[in-house]
């Protein structure tokens, strides 16, 4: 049994978006032969360690997988040689670096989550108030004398002025400026209790 090749660690690692081939024909072109064979010793040597590394960090396989996939892809497009010792150190800085990227995008989204799940719930306490008090007016309005309820749907719903009211009412201005406060009155009383 050889050598573990570039193909064959990408493959243990299920690269969901790119082949082992393309990976080969993409990111590795100018690598050296030298700087390969550098990974491939990198990943038989330190793949457990760096893998029971992130465990510790983010306790979900695919997670783990998944950024694991990272720092290697990351690890491949350095351009320049960098010895073994080097790459080791740089290779958990990277994984560390991306799984701390993933915490936070995740903090982010839940957090983004729970506020809109928030303003929801406020809405529809919201609109269950404005239910409420929606009822608790149409109660109170029903409680008005006639003309007075009247000379508010006018002044409130068809936005008549006193004058226009009081001309289909057939009473002053004055009389219909007092139903107004009389129904205003009534009703801050009826929606306050």
């Amino acid at each position: 049994m050889g050598a573990p090749t570039v193909a064959s660690i990408f493959g243990q690692l299920r690269l969901a978006a790119m082949s082992a081939t393309a990976l080969r024909h993409t990111v590795l072109p100018g690598a050296r032969r030298r700087e390969r064979c550098a990974i491939e010793t990198l990943y038989r040597e330190h793949n457990d360690a760096l893998m029971r590394f992130l465990r510790n960090r983010l306790r979900n396989e695919a997670d783990v997988r998944e950024v694991a996939q990272e720092a290697y892809c990351r690890l491949l497009q350095v351009k320049g040689s960098c010895e073994p010792v080097f790459l080791r150190a740089y290779l958990f800085r990277i994984a560390g670096n991306a799984a701390t990227d993933l915490q936070r995008r995740r903090a982010l989204m839940q957090r983004r989550d729970e506020a809109v799940d928030d303003i929801e719930e406020a809405s529809q306490e919201r609109a269950l108030v404005a239910r409420e008090t929606l009822a608790l007016v149409d109660r109170a309005l029903a409680g008005l004398p006639v003309r007075c309820r009247e000379a508010f749907v006018l002044s409130r719903e068809r936005e008549w002025s006193t004058i226009e009211i009081g001309a289909h009412l057939g009473v002053s201005d004055r009389m219909v400026r007092l139903y107004l406060i009389r129904a205003l009155d009534h009703i801050l009383a009826a929606t306050e209790a």
